[in-house]
């Protein structure tokens, strides 16, 4: 059998403030801006993209499911 390679990765969606604002509840994009500054948010989730602001889908939920612990949580 022969090996098939993908062309393209499978791409990753991203949500901006408004869907993330959703997503987490309906706060405000000053709480998600203050806790991407103290480290709430995990490492690597927010995402600039032609100088707009993007957060990593797959990011977000498992800092969900991992009960969204901050930098500072055991």
């Amino acid at each position: 059998m022969e090996k098939q390679f993908e062309l393209f990765p499978p791409v990753e969606r991203l949500l901006n403030y408004e869907q993330l604002q959703e997503k987490l509840g309906g706060i405000t994009r000053r709480t998600i801006d203050r806790w991407l500054s103290e480290g709430i948010f995990p490492a690597g989730c927010k995402v600039l993209i032609s100088g707009s602001a993007r957060f990593r889908e797959s990011a977000v939920d498992e800092w969900i499911r991992a009960g969204c612990r901050g930098a500072g949580d055991e």
